[in-house]
């Protein structure tokens, strides 16, 4: 359970002009959840785990030593970049609750809240709902389908090298332990 708090966390360096209510995140949460389709396991894995993905992808390019000009989450994503194929279909997906939120929350606050809801809808535990802490006030760049900045570029995890590779990425640049990070890719594979 650690560890998920640890990650939503990744994804917070901002603050808002109001705080968010609880009666105000339920209802973007709400809205949130009747995106997940009711059937067809294929189409709704692949929304389950894209909302992860989309909000890391938005702040996956974090460096914990450069904290004021890497990878935020800002509510872009380099769509023409290749780690990011696929994002599009679920920006898509959530436009219509970020159009409906808008005075609320920001584009980033929504896509990490939908990560966190599917993290909440998909994990089970006992007797509840998991609850991870969730701080708003993220800032959206004006685009979030532009070219996100030059800096960004090639920073994500790459799958296809070796466990050193993702060491230095998850521990050394954005500051997960290793079994932090073991457990938030797991947690990508069983979404």
């Amino acid at each position: 359970m650690k560890l998920l708090i640890i990650v939503t966390t990744l994804f917070v360096t901002y603050s808002i002009s109001h705080a968010v209510t609880t009666s105000e995140e339920a209802a973007v949460t709400r809205d949130i959840l009747t995106l997940i389709p009711t059937d067809g396991n294929q189409q709704r894995a692949g929304i389950l785990g894209g909302f992860v993905r989309l909000a890391f992808h938005d702040a996956g390019t974090y460096d914990r030593n450069n904290p004021e000009t890497s990878g935020k989450s800002d509510g872009c994503v380099d769509l023409s970049a290749p780690d990011n194929a696929g994002l599009s279909t679920l920006i898509d997906l959530l436009a219509p609750v970020v159009n409906r939120h808008s005075l609320i929350m920001s584009r980033a606050d929504i896509w990490n809240l939908a990560a966190n809801t599917i993290i909440n809808f998909s994990t089970p535990n006992r007797g509840g709902t998991l609850n991870i802490p969730l701080r708003y006030g993220r800032i959206d760049v004006a685009d979030a389908t532009s070219a996100c900045s030059e800096s960004d570029n090639n920073k994500l995890p790459n799958a296809e090298l070796s466990h050193q590779h993702t060491t230095a990425v998850f521990v050394e640049r954005m500051g997960f332990t290793q079994l932090g990070t073991f457990f938030f890719l797991n947690q990508q594979c069983t979404i």
